[in-house]
Protein backbone atom coordinates (compact mmCIF):
# COMPACT_ATOMS: atom_id res chain seq x y z
CA UNK A 1 0.00 0.00 0.00
CA UNK A 2 2.95 2.30 0.47
CA UNK A 3 3.60 2.33 -3.29
CA UNK A 4 -0.08 2.96 -3.99
CA UNK A 5 -0.03 5.95 -1.62
CA UNK A 6 3.13 7.39 -3.19
CA UNK A 7 1.68 6.97 -6.68
CA UNK A 8 -1.79 8.37 -5.95
CA UNK A 9 -1.18 11.11 -3.38
CA UNK A 10 -0.37 13.74 -6.00
CA UNK A 11 -3.81 13.16 -7.53
CA UNK A 12 -5.47 13.70 -4.14
CA UNK A 13 -3.45 16.90 -3.63
CA UNK A 14 -4.42 18.19 -7.06
CA UNK A 15 -8.09 17.33 -6.61
CA UNK A 16 -8.16 19.00 -3.19
CA UNK A 17 -6.71 22.16 -4.67
CA UNK A 18 -9.27 22.16 -7.50
CA UNK A 19 -12.19 21.56 -5.15
CA UNK A 20 -10.98 24.33 -2.85
CA UNK A 21 -10.89 26.76 -5.79
CA UNK A 22 -14.39 25.75 -6.90
CA UNK A 23 -15.77 26.22 -3.39
CA UNK A 24 -14.05 29.61 -3.02
CA UNK A 25 -15.47 30.77 -6.36
CA UNK A 26 -19.00 29.61 -5.51
CA UNK A 27 -18.90 31.22 -2.07
CA UNK A 28 -17.68 34.47 -3.61
CA UNK A 29 -20.41 34.37 -6.29
CA UNK A 30 -23.03 33.86 -3.58
CA UNK A 31 -21.44 36.60 -1.44
CA UNK A 32 -20.99 34.18 1.46
CA UNK A 33 -18.31 35.33 3.89
CA UNK A 34 -16.10 32.73 5.50
CA UNK A 35 -12.99 32.80 7.65
CA UNK A 36 -11.03 30.42 5.43
CA UNK A 37 -10.77 27.09 3.68
CA UNK A 38 -8.18 24.51 4.63
CA UNK A 39 -7.24 21.33 2.81
CA UNK A 40 -5.33 18.40 4.18
CA UNK A 41 -3.97 15.12 2.91
CA UNK A 42 -3.50 12.16 5.24
CA UNK A 43 0.20 11.63 5.91
CA UNK A 44 1.67 8.36 4.69
CA UNK A 45 2.36 7.07 8.20
CA UNK A 46 -1.21 7.84 9.29
CA UNK A 47 -2.53 6.17 6.15
CA UNK A 48 -0.54 2.99 6.77
CA UNK A 49 -1.39 2.93 10.49
CA UNK A 50 -5.11 3.28 9.83
CA UNK A 51 -4.97 0.31 7.45
CA UNK A 52 -3.60 -1.81 10.29
CA UNK A 53 -5.99 -0.48 12.94
CA UNK A 54 -9.11 -0.86 10.78
CA UNK A 55 -7.88 -4.08 9.15
CA UNK A 56 -8.82 -2.77 5.71
CA UNK A 57 -8.68 -5.33 2.91
CA UNK A 58 -9.04 -2.69 0.15
CA UNK A 59 -7.91 0.58 1.75
CA UNK A 60 -7.92 2.49 -1.52
CA UNK A 61 -11.70 1.91 -1.57
CA UNK A 62 -12.53 1.60 2.14
CA UNK A 63 -10.66 4.64 3.47
CA UNK A 64 -12.83 7.73 3.18
CA UNK A 65 -10.56 10.39 4.67
CA UNK A 66 -7.42 10.43 2.53
CA UNK A 67 -8.15 14.06 1.73
CA UNK A 68 -10.33 16.61 3.47
CA UNK A 69 -11.51 20.18 3.18
CA UNK A 70 -12.60 22.36 6.09
CA UNK A 71 -14.59 25.56 5.63
CA UNK A 72 -14.42 27.93 8.57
Amino acid sequence: MEKWYEHEIALYESLSKCIKEIIEENLKDEKITIHGIETRIKEKNSFLEKIKIKNYKNPEIEMTDIAGIRII
